[in-house]
């Protein structure tokens, strides 16, 4: 459910996975992260809480419907 949000605002920041797990000082794993993104799992209102703080964002924009889509083009 917040999986494109979350990654569209991770990358918005110049930030990987690996970076975003370091800057949330363990509370959950790149793997997590990933699945968050991929939305096949949800943080806890904890991590949810934690990643608002991180990425600079009110905890319920994380739950919005992402203005614009992100794509990597390789």
């Amino acid at each position: 459910m917040i999986g494109e949000r979350l990654k569209q605002l991770r990358l918005a920041r110049g930030l990987s996975l690996d970076d975003l797990a370091l800057k949330l000082e363990g509370a959950v794993t790149k793997q997590a992260l990933s699945k968050y993104e991929q939305d096949k799992d949800n943080p806890s209102l904890s991590v949810l809480n934690k990643l608002a703080i991180v990425l600079n964002v009110p905890r319920t924009r994380l739950w919005e419907k992402p203005e614009v889509r992100v794509e990597v083009i390789a």
